[in-house]
């Protein structure tokens, strides 16, 4: 009899572990209301917000049928209910636990689902959330990012369909945007980045010129969207000072002799000028010594040619040293701001840190203005 006692002792401690399952929690969802949004598009909204509930595994919600025949028996409507009161009352009437009930609204381009989630008997609203809508087409991974809020479990978007076996995709944002992304080295696009990468680990920069890079490393997951929203702080960091550096020092090299080129042709033109001047009033002497002559007229030809062949030389001559002087004083601004990114090269390497520039604002004393610091 002793083992048999034993055995039904055991079973019935070990009963809990076979029968506790965890306890869903009865929830009712009313319809969000919709401000700026067709009906038609938040009841959907709504819709789509029960069935993630269910798929979470938490929540033991309400037939939306089965929600309105009870409450037009109780002469109740949900259509309106944004106040916790009148959550609070439908839900006493429904039996539920908690209550879900919100908004979805239209702010200019900017669409928002914002819930909150109300305790039936404290009346309490134990938890609310937020999330922004891209477009409607988009709005079931919104609404799958909210009920992960309320849940407690994270909603893993899934990739495309046509994503190819062994990869994920890669999705990069960035504040300000069209910044430069580059994926394990690679230049893989600009920002709006979408793009199948491989499943592992990924090293990723975002770079844009006049803000401090950001480079870090990401797990992409096959099948899945690794979504990145990054924001660039305003500042020059080493790679962007030795690119500014390369390109002045390239500036120079071809505005310089560029300059060089045209004073060249403006001496050449002021040469030219001079000679054929000076020939035209040699010949101009005998011309004037024998004006009646046949001879006398092909030589005034030949004299006013030379003289119109000096003039364009002339005219040459004062456009190169136009564009030349332009070209000298690009090339100056060049030599400027070259020394300028080559200290700065070299203090951001010898510190191992970034140069930024952020607005200086002093309401107290009212001071305005930027500072530049450096990093260490």
């Amino acid at each position: 009899m002793k083992p048999l006692i034993l055995i039904a002792l055991v079973l019935i401690c070990m009963q809990p572990l076979f029968t506790a399952v965890e306890k869903k929690i009865r929830v009712g969802v009313i319809d969000f209301t919709p401000k700026g949004i067709s009906d038609i598009e938040s009841s959907a909204a709504s819709d789509i917000f029960r069935n993630e509930l269910v798929a979470s595994e938490r929540f033991d919600v309400l037939d939306r049928n089965n929600m309105e025949n009870i409450l037009k028996e109780q002469a109740l409507q949900q259509t309106g209910c944004t106040e916790s009161a009148c959550a609070v009352k439908i839900g006493r009437v429904l039996n539920m636990q908690y209550m879900f009930y919100g908004t979805f609204l239209k702010m200019g381009t900017a669409m928002y689902i914002a819930v909150d989630m109300i305790n039936v008997e404290t009346a309490k609203i134990e938890k609310s959330a937020r999330v922004k809508v891209e477009s409607i087409d988009t709005a079931e991974d919104s609404i799958k990012d909210l009920v992960a809020q309320f849940s407690g479990k994270k909603q893993q978007k899934k990739a495309s369909s046509y994503v190819t076996k062994g990869f994920g995709v890669l999705s990069v944002t960035s504040s300000p945007s069209d910044a430069d992304v580059y994926v394990d080295g690679a230049f893989a696009g600009k920002t709006k980045l979408f793009q199948e990468v491989r499943t592992g680990n990924h090293r990723i920069k975002v770079a844009r010129p006049g803000c401090l890079p950001k480079e870090f490393e990401e797990i992409v997951e096959e099948g899945q969207t690794r979504e990145i929203n990054i924001i660039l702080q305003k500042g020059i960091g080493i790679d962007e000072a030795e690119a500014q550096k390369t390109a002045t020092f390239t500036g120079i090299l071809w505005k310089g002799g560029t300059s060089a080129a045209l004073f060249g042709l403006m001496t050449t033109g002021l040469l030219l000028g001079r000679m054929y001047a000076g020939e035209s009033d040699n010949l101009l002497t005998s011309y004037n010594a024998d004006l009646i002559t046949a001879s006398a007229t092909s030589l005034g030809d030949r004299i006013a040619g030379g003289y119109d062949v000096a003039d364009a030389w002339y005219l040459i001559a004062e456009s190169s040293m136009v564009a030349a002087i332009a070209f000298a004083v690009w090339t100056g601004f060049d030599v400027y701001f070259h020394l300028y990114y080559s200290d700065l090269t070299s203090k951001l390497k010898s510190s191992k840190t970034s140069f930024s520039v952020l607005p200086r604002i002093d309401a107290v004393n009212g001071a305005y203005g930027l500072t530049a610091a450096i990093r260490f």
